[in-house]
């Protein structure tokens, strides 16, 4: 019988990395959501992991066996942090499965240290340990070192993405030129949301930097950007990599999808705050 973990997936609002000289330590602080559907992972199965960070952090683990059944609901590239949460669950379950004696912060740690190795996210998995709505991310590096708190969203508030089209790799994101140039904003906005821990703060910030460093029209497009502006019950919105995440009255999601999807090249997605953060089953199936 096949043991199975799952995972929710994050989306970085605003994030400052660092780096240091072990792979725990390296990480971010930072703002984000943590969203649903979720990742998950039974081992044993058929298939070979689906991402490379994933394969990374089997082989951390001394998993017995690579080959599980996944199921990946949301693309990779994106910015949905797919990369964390597939080795987050393929740890997970894997080691279970195995009869490895590794605890669940050390296949925490083990993702976490895979994901830099690779190069595929700094704080993803930190912010998946605690996996509940608005994650804040207020010491870097890995699970047992970072520190990560949880507010769970109220039931109000919708969220919906527009994916833009191909991929962007994290490697890459991390080079780009505006992290450097509105850091000063990004530590000052952080800030500002882990003082007041709050959604109203979160979804102010998210949306003045993303308006000032004018991620929403290098994603979508300047016409994308008067659209966003429009949306019915609109709370906030913010892009990260490749996806726009709006945040919406839940009694007005109706009206704003049917505006969003207005949006040209760009898929709609209605997402769901995660209210849970990994678990691990014994042949729950899928």
């Amino acid at each position: 019988m096949p043991w199975c973990a799952s995972s929710p997936h994050h989306v970085t609002s605003i994030f400052v990395p660092f780096t240091a000289t072990s792979l725990l330590g390296s990480g971010s602080v930072g703002v984000g959501l943590a969203v649903e559907p979720r990742f998950r992972a039974c081992f044993p199965g058929p298939d070979e992991p689906p991402t490379s960070t994933a394969v990374r952090a089997l082989r951390l683990v001394q998993a017995v066996d690579e080959r599980g059944a996944f199921l990946a609901p949301l693309p990779p590239g994106k910015g949905y942090a797919v990369s964390a949460a597939s080795a987050v669950a393929a740890a997970l379950a894997s080691t279970r499965s195995g009869g490895v004696k590794t605890s669940v912060l050390e296949a925490l740690q083990a993702a976490h240290k895979a994901e830099v190795l690779e190069r595929t996210g700094l704080g993803d998995v930190l912010a998946l340990s605690c996996g509940v709505g608005l994650v804040m991310r207020s010491v870097p590096g890995g699970p047992g070192l970072g520190r990560a708190d949880c507010v769970p969203l109220p039931r109000s508030v919708s969220i919906l993405s527009l994916e833009a089209g191909g991929s962007l790799w994290t490697g890459r994101l991390l080079g780009m030129e505006y992290l450097r140039r509105y850091r000063r904003e990004a530590v000052r906005a952080i800030g500002r949301v882990l003082e007041e821990r709050s959604l109203e703060a979160f979804a102010e910030e998210s949306m003045r930097y993303t308006v000032t460093a004018r991620l929403d029209t290098l994603v979508l497009g300047e016409s994308a950007r008067r659209i966003l502006a429009r949306t019915p019950g609109l709370i906030g919105y913010y892009t990260k990599k490749l996806v726009t995440i709006v945040l919406v009255e839940a009694d007005r999601s109706g009206d704003a999808v049917e505006h969003l999807s207005r949006v040209r090249g760009s898929k709609l997605r209605v997402l769901a705050p995660s209210e849970r953060g990994v678990e691990v089953w014994w042949d729950y199936g899928w």
